[in-house]
């Protein structure tokens, strides 16, 4: 069994309510301090596009980036 660990936040997204549905997939939801999901130790960022570009303007991007770089060994970002 695999464990993907979700931020609460990410409850209502699509990809929570396919992982819930996927056999073998333990989800537990956490307040995860960055990202949105951890598997295997790797941090990942899920951004819509429209989330995308408002963290480019409103400059929430990098920081988050460097935040999820600071907490797990491999960090992604998945737009």
């Amino acid at each position: 069994m695999i464990c993907i660990l979700v931020d609460y936040r990410e409850k209502n997204s699509d990809v929570f309510k396919l992982l819930v549905c996927a056999e073998g997939v333990s989800v537990p939801v956490r307040n995860l301090y960055a990202g949105d999901y951890v598997v295997n130790g790797i941090g990942i960022e899920r951004k819509t596009t429209a989330d995308f570009g408002a963290s480019l303007i409103d400059g929430r991007l990098f920081s988050q980036l460097e935040k999820l770089k600071n907490t797990y060994n491999r960090a992604l970002l998945i737009i």
